[in-house]
């Protein structure tokens, strides 16, 4: 699967990926630019993607990140069927480094 969606640019390290204007929330000085976030086994970013929707949330650029943010572990939430944390490939489009 493959979205398209906004990120800051931090010396080509994309944070915070999602709606321009959840980007933009951060208040941060950084460039936000247009990304392509991609499900990758061989991604460098993680993220979790909640059963029953159809965008990633809590796009991270490592595995701890997004594993703090369940109390309990992601795996229990799994083992609840409430979604899974997938591996992602996050890109800048073309042209908009």
């Amino acid at each position: 699967m493959k979205w398209n969606m906004w990120a800051q640019n931090i010396d080509g390290m994309f944070l915070h990926a999602g709606e321009k204007r959840y980007v933009e929330l951060f208040g941060m000085s950084n460039t936000i630019v247009p990304v392509i976030v991609e499900e990758s086994d061989g991604g460098t970013y993680y993220g979790w993607l909640e059963t029953d929707e159809n965008e990633p949330r809590m796009i991270c650029p490592s595995e701890v990140e997004v594993d703090m943010c369940f109390p309990y572990g992601y795996k229990i939430e799994e083992k609840k069927g409430r979604g899974r944390r997938i591996r992602l490939t996050v890109l800048c489009k073309e042209g908009n480094q």
